[in-house]
């Protein structure tokens, strides 16, 4: 845990998968819904170039106009679309049997392409292929990890194994020491032949330089 916790290359590997996880998200933004909004106003004063603009020598129109839209892209490649639109126009014109006069429109309309991208195919590919690259950066990073994980782990028992050996090793030093100090002692007696200390103290020098 400590291991993971502190290697900069995991950690950062680590941020791949939550890169790409927004990935499908991404691609699915076309079949997100669309909202628009508009609104114009204007005033128009101008001179009347004939009688029949306005009967009068000077048009005026006030007009403010607006709308607002709802559509989205379905998953057969059809577009649905609910639309309102609103104006108000005000004039001088005498022509107008109704003045000011209000227009409101409610407009529901459904597009279906038959040919060109139907079944929104590029759009359905792109989050195909967005899923698939989260997923397989996730598995980058969990089989990257793992590899990490196991290294640590053979490099834990590889200490673990070496330092037992090196605790052997010092016992069997410690052992062969004291063999040598029981063969002085026993040439000292008569007991031994003095070679017997000299094979004794080869053995305890090749035991001490495996502990070192």
């Amino acid at each position: 845990k400590a291991a993971v916790a502190n290697n900069p290359g995991i950690l950062a590997q680590a941020q791949l998968p939550n890169r790409d996880a927004w990935g499908p998200m991404a691609a699915s933004a076309a079949f997100d819904p669309h909202v628009r909004a508009n609104g114009t106003a204007s005033s128009l004063t101008a001179p009347s170039g004939s009688a029949l603009t306005s009967g009068r020598t000077t048009f005026e129109e006030d007009a403010v106009r607006g709308g607002a839209s709802l559509s989205k892209l379905l998953r057969s490649g059809a577009t649905v679309e609910l639309a309102w639109s609103t104006q108000y126009i005000d004039t001088n014109s005498v022509f107008y049997v109704i003045n000011p006069r209000y227009d409101n429109r409610l407009m529901l309309s459904m597009r279906q392409p038959l040919l060109r991208d139907f079944l929104a195919k590029s759009s359905n590919t792109a989050v195909l292929v967005a899923r698939s690259q989260a997923a397989e950066s996730l598995a980058a990073f969990e089989a990257s990890l793992s590899r990490f994980v196991a290294e640590v782990a053979d490099v834990y028992w590889g200490y673990e194994e070496a330092a037992a050996n090196l605790e052997v090793s010092r016992r069997s030093h410690a052992l062969a020491t004291q063999l040598v100090r029981e063969a002085e002692a026993r040439v000292q007696v008569g007991s031994l032949a003095p070679v017997a200390v000299k094979e004794a103290q080869a053995d305890a020098a090749a035991r001490e330089e495996k502990v070192l």
